[in-house]
């Protein structure tokens, strides 16, 4: 094979690759669609309402663990100046995230935002709660019929 020939071909593998990688992204992407479902509170504040975007999140807090379904399925808490939000990762399709969300400083009374995991993907995060200005939030692993597996502490 000449030289030109060989690079020829590699530049067909990158863009195959490259597409492969597009389409893995959009359907991953494509299969968070809207919260599975919100306490009556949620959306209230600014940044409320919308997929994590935009901002510089950074887990916060310990990631948390559960044994479901014979999975070890793990819980993480992300914040920044936007909001939080929580994500699940190696879930079954009968699990959930929820991100609980305080209305004012006080923590016993919150909110809460919650997605499911879809079908084809192991993982789910939840829309952004903003926890800003005196606020708390934290996140939680739910599995079965309401059964909460993890939470996270309040941030």
């Amino acid at each position: 094979m000449r030289s030109t020939d060989a690079g020829r071909l590699g530049r067909r593998i990158g863009v195959v690759a490259g597409l492969l990688v597009i389409a893995a992204l959009g359907s991953a992407a494509g299969a968070q669609a809207k919260p599975f479902d919100s306490g009556i509170g949620y959306p209230r504040f600014a940044n409320e309402g919308g997929y994590p975007a935009g901002c510089a999140y950074r887990q916060v807090g310990l990631t948390k663990s559960a044994s479901w379904n014979h999975r070890h399925v793990t819980l993480r808490y992300f914040y920044s100046g936007c909001g939080s939000y929580a994500r699940i990762d190696n879930a079954p399709s009968d699990c959930k995230v929820y991100l609980d969300r305080t209305p004012t400083t006080s923590r016993a009374s919150w909110d809460w935002v919650a997605e499911t995991v879809d079908r084809g993907i192991t993982y789910a995060y939840t829309q952004v709660g903003n926890n800003l200005s005196g606020r708390w939030s934290r996140g939680a692993l739910v599995c079965g019929a309401g059964r909460v597996l993890a939470r996270t502490d309040w941030y």
